[in-house]
């Protein structure tokens, strides 16, 4: 395991500086924030050129959104600009953030079906270029306050990235399975699900404390 750090927790930064700041604070690998989360949108271009001048690994990119539901709007731009980044950049990881929205949740199978089949779908299309999907779980959206999340438990995430096939992997974040209420001991049992080879398909992604790197930001 590695410890990466999130670009989102250093949102004011350009992705140059906040490699420049990772990599002066002895980061291991980082996570991209290309699209939502609190950043600004950022010239892939230039995100693209700055990892090129770094030399920290990029761990993942974050995130598709709105990609598991039937009638979500078509995300395969956003897909694209991402498989494009992550090749770009030599990451292994796009992260895919369970369905969340503030009314019109399907009912919770059609989500699971849905999410299922559109994971597969992309999963096969990053895997042609080299990269992997991670599916989030979602307990409380940290970006739309009030939003329903389709995908809260982790069983139902567990559920999604089975179906969607064997390149899949689940990405674990603490706020999420804390206010998706998910108690440790069914954490602690993912080893032992029939997920094959779960050490190799679960990606734990780790944030480094805002408050550690919070003085560059001055």
């Amino acid at each position: 395991m590695r410890l990466a750090l999130s670009q989102f927790c250093l949102p004011t930064l350009s992705t140059r500086e906040f490699l420049d700041v990772a990599a002066r604070a002895g980061a291991e690998g980082c996570e991209l924030g290309v699209i939502g989360g609190p950043r600004d949108l950022e010239d892939t271009k230039a995100m693209i050129a700055a990892v090129r001048g770094s030399a920290v690994k990029i761990e993942m990119i974050n995130a598709l959104r709105d990609w598991a539901l039937p009638d979500d709007p078509d995300c395969r731009p956003v897909f694209d600009l991402l498989l494009e980044v992550a090749v770009e950049t030599r990451a292994p990881w796009i992260l895919c953030v369970a369905p969340i929205r503030f009314e019109d949740m399907p009912p919770r199978e059609e989500v699971i079906a849905s999410a299922s089949e559109r994971l597969a779908f992309f999963a096969e299309l990053a895997g042609q270029a080299g990269v992997r999907l991670a599916l989030e779980q979602v307990g409380l959206s940290s970006t739309l306050i009030g939003a329903q999340s389709g995908i809260r438990s982790l069983a139902d995430a567990v559920a999604v990235v089975e179906a969607a096939g064997p390149t899949v992997a689940l990405a674990l974040d603490s706020y999420n399975l804390a206010t998706g209420g998910n108690p440790f001991e069914e954490i602690a049992q993912i080893q032992s699900c029939p997920v094959s080879t779960v050490k190799s398909r679960l990606y734990a992604a780790l944030e480094t404390l805002k408050n550690v790197l919070a003085p560059a930001q001055r």
